[in-house]
């Protein structure tokens, strides 16, 4: 398969994502529908790009064999991990959610090696990243997030 069809096929699924995800944003109370509408247009916009360049200037295009060297299991599950994320999200809660994300995702993507210290260096890279996130939307912007069972 070519570059170009294949960067159709990814700016037309990063589309109807954006859509369904711009669609799922559209409950968000306001002023708290700013940031995720805002990311949402930025991919959108980006994804459109993708599809004009794939149409008007194909010799832009990165040529070769695309996907060469990719580990489609890790693709996969960082999908799957993602597609839990989201569920788990409004059920659950943003800040304990994402927290077990980053970690998830984090080791899936990394080495993959067992051990106290590997989880316990990821822990503190979750409580980190989610103490820089709650500093900053709840301290500083004071914008509310998916709220859920635990926190």
């Amino acid at each position: 398969m070519s570059m170009r069809k294949i960067n159709y096929i990814i700016s037309t699924l990063i589309l109807a994502l954006c859509y369904f995800f711009w669609t799922d944003a559209a409950g968000i109370r306001p002023p708290a529908h700013i940031y995720p509408q805002t990311v949402i247009a930025i991919t959108a916009f980006l994804a459109f790009a993708l599809l004009i360049q794939s149409i008007f200037f194909p010799k832009a295009l990165i040529q070769g064999k695309p996907f060469e060297g990719t580990k489609y299991n890790r693709v996969l599950t960082s999908i799957i991990a993602t597609i839990i994320y989201y569920f788990a999200l409004k059920t659950i809660g943003f800040y304990v959610t994402s927290f077990f994300f980053i970690i998830i995702l984090t080791w899936l993507l990394g080495d993959r090696s067992i051990g106290l210290k590997v989880f316990a260096k990821l822990g503190v890279l979750g409580i980190v990243v989610m103490g820089l996130v709650y500093a900053a939307f709840k301290v500083f912007l004071k914008v509310p997030t998916p709220p859920g069972i635990l926190f």
